[in-house]
């Protein structure tokens, strides 16, 4: 009896170690492939410095995420920063953290303005007073954005999605133009980049639903798209900046501004947290394990901005720091037209 207890014993003792070692031979496989996904789906990227010395730069939402990366970026090699924000407390913090960061031989400069594109008025009053100041602009990165489930209209009458993301950076492209064309004149072409996302494959942009007098607003139209599509209206102001990005190139190049589109890549921010649809709770519970984090998400719009590879190249889609395909509809040029055309209405320029 004592032999059997001690020959169960050496079996139990035997199925227990094979048990673990398989069970950490599965844990590694897993971890394997999920280093392997997370290399394919957020490949390392890195970017070329570039002495930006004497060039002006503003950068919307930029006191967090990707945005407040971009800043440190451009304001380490030497850019003069303006970090566009709506809440000007919470920017002035991101600005500190900057500053703290940057080298003693940096010549780069941090500076808060309150923007908030949700008013057509802010917008306004930001541009303003970066026309009075007299500086020129050599870059505007319009990266600010926002992804929610539910319709909210601003104070100017127009859905969120639609003003945020597309009309209220359009209006303040157009409300720089001067100051672009300024920098443009005193050297190198002006950059205008606008921070898209690979979302925009899943968009479309119907005339009955985003016309200068539906702006979007009308509940049922803004559920049926919520429905149609896993990105939603978030995915149709994201064509919006792609298919505006390559217009404004074709409208702006003779004058020396060029325009690009990029996409950031799946990064670990905040960004869509109100947004309570299945896709992107799917999102956040995989972004800890799948994701780029903030400064490799800022790589490819900096890319944009500085690339000397890009120079006079416009009218382009990034993805990865590299030239990618965009979607067939962001290249119809009729399509095109309209958008320019009713966010011109829409601005009331």
């Amino acid at each position: 009896e004592m032999r059997n207890q001690a020959a169960l014993a050496m079996v139990a003792g035997g199925l227990w170690v094979g048990g673990m070692q398989g069970a950490a031979f599965v844990v590694m496989l897993l971890g394997v492939g999920i280093f392997l996904l997370k290399s394919i789906i957020s490949p390392t990227l890195g970017v070329v410095p570039v002495d930006m010395t004497g060039q002006v730069v503003i950068v919307t939402g930029g006191n967090s995420g990707c945005g407040l990366e971009t800043v440190r970026m451009l304001a380490g090699w030497n850019a003069t920063v303006i970090m566009a924000c709506r809440d000007e407390k919470r920017g002035e913090m991101a600005a500190k953290d900057v500053r703290s960061s940057l080298s003693p031989s940096s010549k780069g400069e941090v500076l808060v303005w309150k923007l908030d594109l949700e008013s057509f008025d802010s917008i306004r009053t930001f541009a303003q007073k970066f026309r009075a100041s007299g500086m020129q602009l050599n870059v505007l990165i319009n990266n600010a954005g926002v992804r929610y489930h539910a319709l909210e209209i601003t104070q100017d009458g127009i859905e969120l999605h639609y003003q945020v993301n597309h009309l209220g950076h359009f209006l303040l492209s157009i409300e720089l133009l001067e100051p672009m064309k300024k920098a443009a004149r005193n050297g190198r072409r002006a950059r205008i980049v606008h921070v898209s996302s690979s979302a925009h494959h899943f968009g479309v942009i119907e005339s009955s639903v985003y016309s200068s007098k539906i702006r979007n607003t009308d509940e049922s139209s803004f559920k049926r798209r919520m429905k149609e599509s896993v990105e939603g209206v978030y995915g149709d102001t994201k064509l919006m900046q792609v298919v505006i990005s390559r217009e404004m190139d074709r409208r702006l190049s003779e004058y020396g501004i060029n325009s690009y589109a990029v996409h950031p890549g799946f990064v670990k921010t905040s960004f869509g947290k109100r947004d309570k649809r299945w896709l992107q709770t799917f999102l956040v519970l995989t972004r800890p394990l799948l994701a780029r984090d903030p400064m490799q998400g800022a790589m490819t719009q900096v890319y944009a901005a500085t690339s000397r590879e890009l120079e006079g190249r416009g009218g382009l889609y990034l993805d990865n720091c590299k030239v990618a395909t965009a979607s067939t509809l962001s290249q119809d040029a009729a399509l095109a037209k309209w958008l320019w055309n009713t966010s011109m209405d829409l601005i009331s320029v």
